[in-house]
């Protein structure tokens, strides 16, 4: 995803100049009308989309069919496909869970729809209301802020990232074709779902950023959480330091430092991006470095002051000059509405970042193809549990 889009359709180009055979260019071209544009140029004679296939087997006659708005399109994050490979595991795909699992699969109506709430508008809470109304179930998804996306929404901000809004996008078109009853600027409260006599109740809140309350100084007002500045949510000044050195921290400071900000990754680890797969850690090292962003491994944040934040390094101790400071230190789970309904007497299901905070891989991939033999499968920390 840290690459531009068909970046090998020029080197095809020019192997189709000295061969007279057909020449086929792959590589980050995920939408059909690109496919179209790169051969009326004559870049090349085929266009093969792998990923774009994994993420949705039907995009070719869904573009045939002129249903562009239906194709679910690979978003390039090689989580589920190459990334799945790199640690001997199967393939799969962030954005189509069925991969690798289709046997699995029943998208047969049920006899009897359950009336189900979901809480929570983030890939885990879309893709399970998706899943049920497809199979017939009367669905709610309650959303308190005015968008779906969760964290899909500041995902897409980061240089080279546009490509997570499609599945966003996708996610919304196809819940207003299955009915999905989308309340947004919503929050749920236990009296609001207690009033809906809901058969079902799934907890899909996600996580809230980690704020670590021990470093002195976290609570100025010129520190900042990752999620608000990427989305303009907040100001930020010309000089920031950013606490966090995984893939959100690193691509913020990208952000920051593409809109002429200085910027500055503090990380406690000995390496940056550790949960990274290696072409993107390159991909993503290479954007840093080109916009000149400054970074501190293996050196902890001791304090936060008005000016400055005082780091303890390998070195010593050292103060950063900043104007402003961003935390980007992950996230924990946001189960607080799930205790409460449960306390209340109600049965939930809570999946996705309420159980564990992790990438996206995690939320879309396993809930909703379990979802499909039953009324639904609930994700939990280490089971599967089936409701009938």
């Amino acid at each position: 995803m840290y690459v531009s889009h068909a970046w090998l359709a020029n080197a095809a180009e020019e192997v189709k100049k000295i061969v007279k055979i057909p020449v086929i260019t792959v590589n980050r071209i995920n939408d059909p009308r690109m496919a179209d544009q790169l051969i009326e140029m004559g870049k090349a004679d085929f266009v093969g989309m792998g990923r774009g296939s994994l993420a949705d087997p039907a995009l070719p006659n869904k573009a045939k069919a002129g249903k562009i708005q239906d194709i679910r399109f690979c978003i390039g994050c090689l989580q589920g496909c190459t990334g799945a490979l790199y640690v001997g595991g199967p393939v799969t795909c962030l954005v189509n869970p069925s991969v690798g699992r289709e046997y699995e699969i029943d998208y047969t109506r049920v006899k009897e729809p359950k009336k189900i709430a979901v809480i929570g508008g983030g890939p885990g809470g879309m893709t399970t209301a998706i899943t049920a109304a497809r199979r017939g179930h009367n669905v709610t998804l309650f959303e308190a802020k005015d968008k779906t996306g969760g964290q899909f929404v500041s995902a897409a901000y980061p240089p080279c990232k546009g490509d997570f809004t499609t599945f966003t996008s996708w996610c919304n078109k196809q819940m207003k074709d299955y009915g999905v009853n989308v309340l947004l600027n919503t929050k749920a409260s236990v009296e609001m779902i207690k009033a809906g006599n809901y058969d079902e109740i799934v907890v899909a809140t996600g996580g809230t950023p980690w704020i670590p309350g021990f470093i002195k100084g976290v609570d100025l007002p010129h520190v900042k959480i990752a999620e608000e500045v990427l989305t303009g949510r907040t100001d930020i000044g010309d000089n920031v330091v950013i606490a966090g050195g995984g893939e959100v921290g690193c691509e913020t400071a990208a952000h920051l430092a593409s809109i002429q900000k200085g910027a500055t990754v503090v990380e406690m680890k000995p390496v940056l991006m550790e949960e990274l797969d290696g072409v993107s850690k390159e991909n993503l090292f290479q954007i840093m470095n080109r916009f000149h962003v400054c970074s501190y491994t293996s050196t902890k944040v001791l304090e936060i002051k008005e000016d400055s934040v005082l780091v303890e390094t390998p070195e010593g101790q050292k103060e950063l000059p900043c104007d402003s400071v961003v935390l980007a230190m992950g996230y924990k789970p946001n189960d607080q509405l799930a205790k409460d309904l449960e306390a209340a007497g109600l049965s939930v299901h809570v999946i996705a970042g309420a159980v564990k905070t992790s990438n996206a891989l995690i939320a879309p991939v396993f809930i909703p193809v379990s979802i499909l033999n039953s009324v639904f499968v609930s994700l939990s920390l280490d089971k599967r549990h089936t409701i009938s």
